[in-house]
Order: C-alpha cells, then sequence, then structure tokens
C-alpha cells in the first residue's frame, strides 16, 4: 500500500500506525508537562511498546506500507501556499507515484490520509490515472461519499469501476479519516478503527498472501488467499 504522507507529521498518523502495527509513538505527555494527551487513554498499547521514529519506519515498510507526497515539486510560493492553506497551488509537478505502482505490480491500495481535501488534491493531481480503468475506489461508505463529492465540485463523471477478480492490476484507493487534530468530528478511536479496519488489515492480509504465494513457485498463476485478520490486542 502507498500512504499520501503530507498531513502525517503533527496528527494521529504515527498513534494509529502503533495501533495497528503492534507499537508505541511516544509515551504521550503534552509539551512540557507530565500530563497525557486525551488520546492516550484510548492507545492499545502502553510505554513498553514506545520505539524510535526510525524503527517506526522500518515496521511500517516490514508491513507491506510506504509514504508519499502527492507533490514531487513546486514554486517556492507554491510551498508557502501549501504551508498555509494545505491545498495544491498551480503548477505542482504530481509525484510519480503511477510509475511507481506500474513498476512494482504487488501495489493492491493506495490510501489518501487526508480525508476530503485528500481526494480533491488527488483528483487534480491525477485525473487521467483515475479514469484509466487501473483504479477502484473502496466500498467503504466513507470513501465512495468523499469521491462523489469531490468529483461533484469538480463536475467530473465518477469512474468506472472495474471488477477486482477481473483485473489483478486494478488498485483500490481509500480515504482514510483524516489524521490532522484540526478533524475533531471524529475520535481518535474512531479514526483508528477505520484505519485498522479498511487501511492495515486488508493491507497486511495481501502482504502476507504474496509471501505465503511466493513460497509455492508450483502455484504461480493462482491468485493468493487471504490469512486470517489480525486482532486487536486483548
Amino acid at each position: 500500500s502507498t500512504i499520501n504522507r503530507r498531513c502525517c507529521a503533527r496528527s494521529a498518523f504515527w498513534w494509529i500506525a502503533g495501533d495497528c502495527l503492534g507499537f508505541r509513538r511516544d509515551e504521550g505527555y503534552m509539551k512540557g508537562s507530565r500530563k497525557r494527551l486525551k488520546l492516550t487513554k484510548d492507545l492499545w498499547y502502553d510505554d513498553t511498546h514506545v520505539i524510535g521514529y526510525d524503527e517506526q519506519l522500518e515496521v511500517l515498510c516490514a508491513n507491506g506500507f510506504g509514504l508519499w507526497n502527492l507533490v514531487q515539486s513546486q514554486r517556492q510560493e507554491g510551498a508557502r501556499e501549501l504551508a498555509s492553506t494545505g491545498k495544491i497551488p498551480k503548477g505542482a509537478t504530481p509525484n510519480k507515484i503511477r510509475e511507481f505502482c506500474l513498476a512494482h505490480p504487488s501495489v493492491c491500495q493506495i490510501v489518501l490520509s487526508n480525508g476530503l481535501s485528500g481526494v480533491q488534491e488527488f483528483v487534480k493531481l491525477f485525473r487521467p490515472w483515475l479514469y484509466s480503468g487501473e483504479l477502484m475506489v473502496n466500498g467503504d461508505d466513507y470513501s465512495k461519499e468523499c469521491f462523489r463529492k469531490a468529483l461533484s465540485k469538480s463536475k467530473l463523471r465518477e469512474p468506472v469501476d472495474v471488477n477486482l477478480e477481473e483485473s489483478r492490476r486494478t488498485i483500490v484507493v481509500v480515504v482514510g479519516i483524516a489524521t490532522s487534530g484540526a478533524c475533531a468530528t471524529k475520535s481518535y478511536a474512531e479514526k483508528r478503527d477505520f484505519w485498522h479496519k479498511h487501511v492495515y488489515t486488508p493491507g497486511m492480509m495481501y502482504r502476507n498472501s504474496l509471501r505465503a504465494h511466493a513460497s509455492r513457485p508450483e502455484s504461480a498463476d493462482v491468485v493468493p488467499d487471504d490469512p486470517p485478520s489480525p486482532s486487536p490486542p486483548s
């Protein structure tokens, strides 16, 4: 899976990743205080599971996930606009995500981590890809509603759905509930549960099935089976 990384730095992204992948971002104290962040009461792992940032990246990648910015480059003025408004300015050069996916056929999922605004940015930068037949919106209500709103605002027709069973190169696009603190309509637990169900669980299932499939060379033409879904710690 590839995840849009623009809003990962100052958000609940790494807390959610930790809950879903078995680690804890840090102890969760507020800056300059011994008081814990509110979200720590809903975390699945205690302080004994804290690991450093570099190791967090290693765990994320080892489980089959990667982080990408939608934008590869832009003018200095555009960078200031992006920082201040969160919107991608005119003249921004999209990252070569489509080319990466074509070169790596094991990629089965793209996650837009910034809710509706993430979809609007994706539509703006990757419109031809959206209508290529290579992408399919995830079946959850949130992803479908975000794409409906974004396409309606852009006056674009909805992309044609592609049957996953008919094309193994179809990549599912999931719209993750925004992990930013600015998204206050959802609690940390609600955001984490969505990402666990629609991002990390299917991503790890597919990664594990690829590994199992790779160990059976006599079954090279058989679609990998899905192993049981991982569960939160008890």
